[in-house]
């Protein structure tokens, strides 16, 4: 059995989590164009729910709505407006470190 990480970031409208080998079979799962981990979009998990969920369905990219705080699930409930919004300007902020 190969040792697993598990790796948040925060995608769209969704905070994210994976166990996964590596981070880049977690960029990879993730189908990042970018290294998110080298511009602060994705890190080492450190939320003790976000790492037991991951643990329990290794490999699986689970997600929760943009600073929820609910269970991570395969498919989750659709953001709210106020959430969607947060999200946007997270999302703008990753967006100019990608570009500098």
């Amino acid at each position: 059995m190969s040792l697993r990480k598990v790796y948040a970031a925060s995608l769209g409208f969704y905070d994210t989590v994976i166990a996964a080998p590596s981070k880049a079979s977690a960029l990879a799962a993730w189908g990042a164009k970018y290294d998110l981990f080298k511009y602060g979009g994705a890190r080492v998990a450190d939320d003790p729910d976000a790492v037991k969920a991951a643990l329990s369905r290794p490999g699986v990219v689970l997600r929760r709505p943009v600073g929820g705080v609910g269970p991570y699930s395969e498919h989750p409930s659709i953001p709210s407006a106020a959430v969607l919004a947060k999200s946007a300007k997270m999302k703008a902020a990753l967006h100019s470190k990608l570009k500098a």
